[in-house]
């Protein structure tokens, strides 16, 4: 696959925020922009303007198949978090709710495993999108990319690992400040054709192109793992 504009994924970071089971955090207010949350995935709309959700049975479409190709932002499980006005508590969301989510492991020499280290989000069938902070490694391989992760304790249905190839970082990260520019772009390791294999619980989120900017009170939704008390 090709690699996604640079541009458009440094962007993507200023809405997009790290956390480190799953937490689920929205605030902001109504918008006209109801067809998208958590990042701004897409919906489709019925006729009346409002957004269909991704379900068996229920989608005009028909259930979901293998054969059915995977639109960015899509869910294919229900979920509608308790908006709240500060990034504060959460609550954890069911498994598949936010199928871009990845985890980010660190390998720690003394205990000669891997532990859980940043979050991040799947934006492409080889690449995922994090912070810039959580690359900074001797090698690359002290990291590893888990997807379709939800409990840290034990391994999820759709859970994979996958080791990193290549990672890109801001030219200007800290240049500004301890954490200006702050973003960072990992390549998978390809382990079949396709890299990350997209399913109801793995699938990438949408990044907005060139000078699309979302409106002042948009709903955003902030995911990771972390304490929520």
């Amino acid at each position: 696959m090709q690699m996604m504009g640079i541009t458009s994924i440094w962007w993507l970071f200023l809405v997009f925020m790290r956390c480190s089971g799953l937490l689920a955090i929205s605030k902001g207010r109504e918008s006209s922009r109801v067809a998208r949350s958590g990042g701004f995935p897409k919906f489709p709309l019925d006729d009346t303007g409002r957004p269909y959700e991704m379900f068996p049975d229920t989608h005009p479409r028909g259930p979901w198949t293998p054969d059915k190709p995977f639109e960015c932002g899509t869910r294919y499980i229900r979920f509608q978090p308790q908006r709240k006005g500060r990034i504060i508590g959460g609550t954890v969301p069911p498994y598949g709710a936010y199928p871009w989510q990845v985890e980010i492991q660190t390998f720690h020499y003394e205990r000669t495993n891997f532990e859980h280290h940043c979050g991040g989000a799947v934006v492409g069938e080889r690449l995922v999108l994090t912070a810039a902070h959580c690359l900074q490694v001797p090698q690359l391989e002290y990291l590893r990319v888990v997807i379709g992760d939800h409990s840290l304790k034990v391994r999820d249905l759709h859970e994979h690992s996958f080791r990193v190839e290549r990672i890109l970082v801001h030219p200007h990260f800290r240049k500004s400040g301890p954490y200006s520019n702050d973003i960072g772009i990992i390549k998978v390791r390809a382990s079949s054709v396709t890299g990350i294999g997209f399913n109801t619980h793995v699938r990438p989120i949408c990044v907005p192109g060139p000078g699309q900017t979302p409106p002042p009170g948009s709903w955003c939704s902030v995911t990771g793992w972390g304490a929520h008390k």
